[in-house]
């Protein structure tokens, strides 16, 4: 597995924890999720990050819960691992942004078991 962050940054030397934007409610014992972090994305995951930061976007990957009659619906016989959906408006932008992949060490992230994003507080 591969740790990534991605950012329109083309210069990032050192990444340094920084707090969330805009503060989420949290459940209790995980408030430190709004306090300084290093967000990264594990491998599997990465399609969620090939965006503008600002694009809304949703996707959509099968998982065990997938029922056969939701496959057939969305996917429509692909083989694709996700589904992509972004509003018309954001295409240009999509199609010319850059971006670019910082490749992260594992060791001193966790997982929040959430989505393969993984966080780090150095």
């Amino acid at each position: 597995m591969q740790l990534f962050h991605f950012s329109d940054n083309p210069n990032i030397d050192v990444f340094v924890p920084r707090p969330v934007r805009i503060a989420a409610k949290r459940p209790i014992g995980l408030e430190w999720l709004n306090g300084p972090l290093v967000w990264a994305i594990q491998d599997s995951y990465e399609a969620m990050y090939l965006f503008p930061r600002e694009c809304p976007r949703i996707l959509l990957w099968r998982t065990p819960k997938t029922t056969e009659e939701d496959y057939q619906l969305w996917w429509k016989g692909s083989t694709a691992k996700f589904l992509v959906y972004i509003e018309k408006a954001w295409l240009n932008q999509v199609n010319t942004a850059t971006l670019y992949r910082y490749n992260l060490p594992t060791e001193a992230f966790v997982s929040l078991e959430d989505a393969g994003m993984w966080v780090a507080k150095t």
